[in-house]
C-alpha cells in the first residue's frame, strides 16, 4: 500500500527511501603489516601522533630524547616512533608520560 506522504521531509524536500548505512569488517592482519622484529611482533609501530608534539618542534623533542638517553625518531610531523614496549614506556617516561593502555 502507497503511502499519501514521504518517509522523511528534510527542509521541505521529500526523502522517500531511507539509505541504511554500511557494514564495514576491520581487517586487522592489514592494518598490522608493519615491519616486525621477531622478539617484538609489531614494533616498531607506526609513529604515534597521541604523544607527539607539533612540527615546528620535532627538532626540540629528538633533542630532548636524546638529552635523558631515550634516542628516539620523530617524524618531521613531529610524531615519535617507538622501536618496542620498553623503548615506548622510557620515552613516556622521561616526558612524565605514561601508556595507559599497558600493564
Amino acid at each position: 500500500m502507497q503511502e499519501d506522504h514521504p518517509d522523511y521531509v528534510i527542509e521541505d524536500i521529500e526523502i522517500l527511501d531511507v539509505i541504511q548505512p554500511a557494514r564495514f569488517d576491520r581487517d586487522f592482519s592489514a592494518e598490522t603489516k608493519a615491519i616486525r622484529t621477531e622478539s617484538c611482533p609489531g614494533w616498531p609501530m607506526s609513529p604515534c601522533n597521541s604523544s607527539g608534539v607539533q612540527p615546528e618542534q620535532a627538532q626540540e623533542l629528538r633533542d630532548h630524547f636524546k638529552r635523558h638517553g631515550v634516542p628516539t625518531e620523530v617524524t618531521t610531523q613531529g610524531d615519535p616512533v617507538y622501536r618496542s614496549p620498553q623503548h615506548q614506556k622510557r620515552a613516556l617516561a622521561c616526558r612524565g608520560m605514561h601508556n595507559k593502555a599497558s600493564v
